[in-house]
């Protein structure tokens, strides 16, 4: 996926964050997941939600046993 925009340091201080609080919550542990996880954050953020607690409330509903 390529990124045509800067990120700048608060914004992916953020991110890391919610991805740590994400995989923390939901037990993601390897690599993979959270990588997984990553690439679903940065598209939220790319997609232009730059709100935590969003990305956050739409991470969960993806990870959210069905």
């Amino acid at each position: 996926m390529p990124f045509r925009t800067v990120i700048e340091p608060e914004a992916i201080a953020m991110l890391t964050r919610v991805l740590d609080q994400h995989c923390g919550k939901f037990g993601i542990r390897t690599a993979e997941g959270r990588e997984s996880v990553a690439v679903s954050i940065l598209a939220l953020y790319q997609m232009g939600i730059g709100d935590p607690g969003e990305i956050a409330r739409r991470l969960e509903e993806e990870d959210r046993p069905k």
